[in-house]
């Protein structure tokens, strides 16, 4: 049984992290009354998701009884990190896998030696 964060290493995993991405966004845009278009991620495509990772833009997944929950992704820079997204499937919510997520980038901030880290 899968718990834990875990690196998505395969294309095959993306479809899950798009599908994450998109229906946080989307609840979230419903829930303040935001027009779809105000964030890129709310219409993020798999192809798009697809050129961030052949670019190297880290992420990775947090998993519950063997089922990807939460997503995170980000970029190592020269000094800092730059996260671009942590989000959690709306049932998800609420549970502290948010931060756990959070946490997990701070760790390798300071195990790569960065000075920051920053939310795209």
């Amino acid at each position: 049984m899968i718990n834990g964060i875990y690196k998505i290493d395969s294309y095959n995993k993306l479809q899950n992290c798009l599908d994450i991405i998109l229906l946080s966004y989307k609840k979230r845009d419903e829930e303040l009354k935001l027009r779809k278009d105000i964030h890129r991620h709310t219409y993020l495509s798999f192809d798009e998701l697809k050129t961030m990772y052949d670019k190297g833009i880290k992420m990775y997944g947090y998993y519950d009884n063997d089922i990807q929950v939460g997503f995170v992704s980000f970029d190592i820079r020269e000094t800092n990190i730059k996260i671009k997204d942590i989000v959690v499937f709306p049932n998800y919510q609420n549970k502290g896998i948010g931060k756990e997520l959070l946490n997990f980038v701070k760790e390798i901030a300071i195990k790569e030696k960065k000075t920051s880290f920053r939310y795209d």
